[in-house]
Order: structure tokens, then C-alpha cells, then sequence
């Protein structure tokens, strides 16, 4: 490769460095002489292409720094594994280059914030980390969550890893255990594969289950990672002999694998009554699978108010479905749902058990907001300080998406009470609007924050709505750290 090269154009002569620096320039007498100017012109041209080329090849970009706009969250993204990174500003996505002898099945990356911008974890909550491992194979893009002061919603931006080669993957088990919706197949991403999608315009993977014997086909939907696939109904495959599995991703030969047997998996299980409240008349419903008419299903409730599990029958209705009815004694409460089948748990929920339906604690918890579409089913385990949420039995719908929060009545969102030992607090609401776009509605929850001041112990929260009687306690004490 030469060191300084030069190429004419426009009759000047260029000179430049090997960093492609310009270090001088000037019209030599020599190009009044067409044959020497034609030649100049092809010996320069020529090296320079070289030089492209090369620099395309073997030159690592593991940085980029962002371009500078009104917003000012984030400076930098260093990637060292990368060969090369590009920034689309009007999508905020990232894309990762993996060099075609990289197969690593985690990349680094390393961000330069802003001074009063922070991270925000899996829990919404800040964070002081910047240093980022992500497995990347067969995931999703990684979105990066920036909050910065004064700025009511966070940053968002995305990171699309692209790895070099045809994909390479292996079944690890020709055994698979299907369930109802999402199952789990067993592959195992050697390299070739980077995130799905590796780029914002890339075509999902096409995921294929064939019975040999019948011709009949199943396509599936990757969800968060390459080995969860949704599949509509394929009870049919269960005890196959001849299964076979194929993988199609976008500019790639398809992955075939044969000879799979099909087994029915644990299945999962999980409330469909849309009221949270239950009345000795009402009947529980789970939704699930799938789900044996020769096995045994029952559910456990409990609660940080009672000893032991009040246990209830589930009655088989169909591989989808499960029922209860509340035949036995249950004292009043709230409750935390424990399914089995045979002894096996396999899923969990949360409603209460009145003689009369009001107003109550649906749910509790802290970080992500979207967690709002699901009854948290784990333990409250709180900071001092900690902001989190409380959504009531009875919401307050509106039509219409991303509505302020003026729209909605704060008196009608509960005050929460701590009591714990002789010590009780109550703590009012913030009003945080909840947009179910699919639903065509917004609805609003309570936002609360912990007091710095508050004593570390076990706290009973209920909840205190105008006109009402205090609420039962909620299933779960909260402890306070």
C-alpha cells in the first residue's frame, strides 16, 4: 500500500497523506501534456481505490459520537467488539457491524451521557451504570431507556446487532415440550446471527413445525428471544414421530431439523375474569395449556394475613380452560392464586374474595408502567424514597389515547395507608394516565412515593377512596428497607 498518493482533478494535482489528508496542492507545468495528464490520473485513481478498499476491510469504527441537538442525552456509544456502528437519528437506532470472525455470544457497550441524563433499568428505575453487557443472539433490539432532568418522558434508543456469515444453529435436544401459546425450542445460536431484527427493515424469520407423515404446518412467531415461538394450536404434533423444523431468515437457505418428537409440556396458567373482586356466587376461569382431562388442577391461595393454603378444585372444561367455584369457606381478603397441575406449579394470579364488590387494591409496583396490563404477583419489597404505583379495582376509563391528566378525577384514586406496629402513614396520590391504545381508551392509576423518613419494617397497605369504608388489606405486606 503507498504511503502519499496524489490524484488530479479539475487540473490540480492533490497530494495526500495515507490518512487521506490533503498536504498539498498545485498545477503543475506537466499538465498542459494530455498522455501525461491521462496517465497521472489512472495511477492515482487506481491507488485510491485500493486505499477504499482496504480502509472498508480492515478498518474497526467501535465508536460513534452523536450529533449534537437540542435534546443533549447521550454524547457517545463505544461498542469494542464492532466493526463498525451507525447512528440513525430520525428512528434513534443504532447498528451494530460484528466483524466475520467474531462469534462471541455477548457484546459490551459503553455509554457517554450527558451530566444530568441517567440510565434507566429493566424497573424504570435510575441508575449510575453505563458499562452494558447484552446477549445478543436471536433477541431483540435493545432499547436504551435515557431520562434527563427536566424532560417529562425518557430518551429512547435502539440497539440493532448485525452479525456477519449465514446463520449457524443447532438443536440441542430433538425432544420438545409444547404449551399452550408461547413454547420453548431448544436451539442453540453458534454464530451468524445477531439481533432479530438485525436491522429496523429486516423481514422476520419465518418458523415452520411440519408433520412429515400428514403434510400439515405449523408457522410460528418468534417472541422476546430465536428459542420462544408462538404457535397458534399444535396439540396435533403431540406424539409425532416425524416432525420437522424449519428456520428461514432473510437472505439466508433455510435450517432444517428432522426427526423431532412433540411432548406435552407443564402447562401455564393464568386468570381470564376481567373484575379483580370475586362473590361466593361467581365462578374462577383460567385460560392456559394445555391442559389434561386426566390430570389434577388446583389452586392455592394465600396471603401475609393467613397460615397455610386454602386449597380449591379446578375443573378440566377444555386443553384452554379451567374452573372453580368457590364452594368452600373463604374469609374475606385479598389473595395471591397459585396454580398446579399435579403439584407442579405452573402459574400464578391475584384477585379478592368479598360478599360484596367495591372499591380495592387491584395491584402494586414499582418501575416499568406498562407492568399495569398484569396483577404483580410477587412480594412488595420497597426502598425508602421508592416511587411506585397502585391501581385500583375500579379505574377510570376515558376515550381517546394520551390524554393529560387533567381529564381524570383525582378524588375518585385511593390514599394509601401504612400501618405497621403503632406507626401508620397515609400517602395521597399523583395521578399517572395509562394510554390502551388498542382499547381506543386511557385510564388513570395512583402515583405514590415512599418518605425518606419512614421507618424499615412489615407495613399492611390498604386503601382509603372518599365516602367508603377502608379497604381490605392488599395480599401482600410491604417491607420497607
Amino acid at each position: 500500500m503507498p504511503g502519499n498518493y496524489s490524484v488530479i482533478l479539475d487540473n490540480i494535482c492533490y497530494i495526500y497523506d495515507n490518512k487521506n489528508n490533503i498536504i498539498n496542492r498545485r498545477i503543475p507545468n506537466r499538465m498542459k501534456n494530455p498522455a501525461y495528464l491521462l496517465l497521472i490520473l489512472t495511477i492515482g485513481l487506481f491507488f485510491q481505490c485500493k486505499k477504499d478498499s482496504a480502509n472498508e476491510e480492515v478498518t474497526p469504527q467501535p465508536e460513534i459520537v452523536i450529533p449534537v441537538d437540542e435534546t443533549q442525552i447521550l454524547r457517545k456509544l463505544t461498542v469494542p467488539e464492532a466493526e463498525s456502528i451507525t447512528f440513525d437519528s430520525v428512528g434513534s437506532n443504532f447498528l451494530i457491524k460484528l466483524p466475520a470472525a467474531f462469534s462471541g455470544d455477548e457484546i459490551n457497550i459503553n455509554l457517554s451521557l450527558y451530566d444530568d441524563v441517567k440510565l434507566l433499568d429493566s424497573a424504570s428505575i435510575e441508575t449510575t451504570n453505563t458499562a452494558l453487557k447484552f446477549l445478543y443472539k436471536g433477541s431483540r433490539p435493545l432499547t436504551l431507556f435515557l431520562k434527563k432532568n427536566g424532560l417529562a418522558a425518557p430518551g429512547r434508543y435502539y440497539i440493532y446487532v448485525e452479525a456477519q456469515g449465514d446463520p449457524k444453529i443447532e438443536l440441542t435436544s430433538k425432544e420438545i415440550s409444547i404449551r399452550q401459546g408461547v413454547s420453548y425450542i431448544p436451539l442453540k445460536i453458534i454464530s451468524g446471527l445477531g439481533t432479530l431484527p438485525s436491522r429496523p427493515e429486516m423481514i422476520n424469520p419465518v418458523i415452520r413445525l411440519s408433520d412429515r407423515t400428514t403434510n400439515t404446518v405449523f408457522e410460528g412467531t418468534v417472541q422476546n428471544i430465536l428459542q420462544n415461538i408462538y404457535f397458534e394450536d399444535i396439540t396435533s404434533l403431540i406424539n409425532s414421530t416425524s416432525v420437522g423444523l424449519e428456520l428461514t431468515f432473510e437472505g439466508a437457505s433455510p435450517l432444517n431439523f428432522e426427526g423431532l418428537q412433540v411432548k406435552r409440556g407443564l402447562p401455564g396458567a393464568s386468570i381470564s375474569n376481567l373484575p379483580f373482586t370475586f362473590v361466593k356466587a361467581d365462578t374462577l376461569k383460567l385460560i392456559g395449556g394445555y391442559f389434561d382431562p386426566k390430570s389434577t388442577y388446583t389452586v392455592g391461595l394465600t396471603n401475609d394475613f393467613s397460615q397455610g393454603q386454602k386449597i380449591l378444585n379446578l375443573t378440566f372444561q377444555a386443553k384452554e380452560n379451567l374452573t372453580a367455584d368457590f364452594t368452600t369457606d373463604i374469609p374475606e381478603g385479598s389473595y395471591l392464586a397459585t396454580f398446579y397441575e399435579n403439584g407442579k406449579e405452573m402459574g400464578k394470579g391475584a384477585f379478592e374474595f368479598s360478599t360484596s364488590k367495591t372499591n380495592t387494591l387491584e395491584t402494586i409496583w414499582k418501575g416499568d408502567l406498562n407492568q399495569v396490563f398484569k396483577r404483580n404477583t410477587q412480594p412488595l419489597i420497597f426502598n425508602k424514597s421508592d416511587m411506585f404505583y397502585a391501581k385500583p379495582s375500579l379505574a377510570q376509563y376515558v376515550w381517546g389515547s394520551n390524554l393529560p391528566a387533567s381529564s381524570f378525577d383525582i378524588k375518585l384514586l385511593p390514599t394509601l395507608r401504612l400501618a405497621s406496629g403503632g406507626n401508620t402513614i397515609n400517602i395521597a396520590p399523583e395521578i399517572e394516565v395509562i394510554s390502551w391504545a388498542v382499547a381506543g381508551v386511557s385510564y388513570a392509576v395512583g402515583k405514590y412515593k415512599l418518605p425518606e423518613n419512614l421507618s424499615s419494617g412489615s407495613y399492611t397497605v390498604t386503601a382509603l377512596y372518599a365516602n367508603q369504608p377502608e379497604s381490605k388489606p392488599y395480599w401482600s405486606k410491604m417491607q420497607v428497607r
